[in-house]
């Protein structure tokens, strides 16, 4: 399971890469539309941080989502954030968002439920490069763990049906839609684990 959008290989280490190719080719231009809509996703103020070992910068949220979805394109195999899309509204762009990926991504894009993620049968999502869990209330413990534990795995076992369970690389990131705030962390748990949480707005 390899994960790679400029140069595909269908066979790697004589073993056939389950990952599915990237199906659409880059060309230049303006999109205005598209930058609208991710500028309402993420948001365009301006972000202070204090690095521990560099001085105070900022950077705008508009600019944070992009590298995001850049490192998504260029280097699939890097660990990145849980991203939480967060709003009690409706209409706020998360499905759209989701389906927006989806579209890019195609194949390589899960949307799952509670349901799935708390299943032993991971075949449908654990080769893909991102997991989207669908309008999800994560409210029971041992699911929350298994999101946190694999948003930072590099392998998975993957349990499929019927057959028996295969080691692959594990390289998908996890978006979490809901309509309430996704609580990882207990008062039992002392790991730092990366957390990116948008809160969005209705649409205009």
């Amino acid at each position: 399971n390899l994960p790679d959008h400029t140069n595909f290989q269908e066979v790697v280490h004589s073993c056939y890469n389950v990952y599915a190719p990237f199906e659409h080719e880059a060309e230049p231009g303006d999109i205005p539309s598209t930058m609208e809509f991710l500028s309402h996703i993420f948001g365009t103020r301006e972000l202070s941080y204090k690095h521990p070992l560099r001085d105070a910068e900022s950077i705008n949220e508009l600019d944070l989502g992009l590298d995001y979805l850049q490192l998504l394109y260029q280097k699939p195999t890097q660990t990145l954030p849980i991203l939480c899309l967060v709003s009690r509204e409706n209409a706020t762009g998360k499905s759209t968002f989701a389906k927006w990926l989806k579209l890019i991504f195609t194949q390589n894009v899960a949307i799952v439920g509670n349901a799935e993620l708390a299943d032993n049968f991971n075949a449908s999502w654990a080769t893909r490069l991102l997991v989207i869990c669908d309008e999800a209330k994560i409210d029971k413990q041992i699911v929350v763990e298994k999101v946190k534990s694999l948003s930072t795995a590099d392998k998975i076992l993957m349990n499929a049906k019927g057959k028996d369970h295969v080691e692959l690389d594990f390289f998908a990131k996890f978006i979490e839609r809901t309509h309430v705030m996704i609580m990882f962390f207990t008062h039992r748990i002392t790991a730092v684990i990366n957390l990116y949480i948008l809160l969005c707005n209705t649409l205009h």
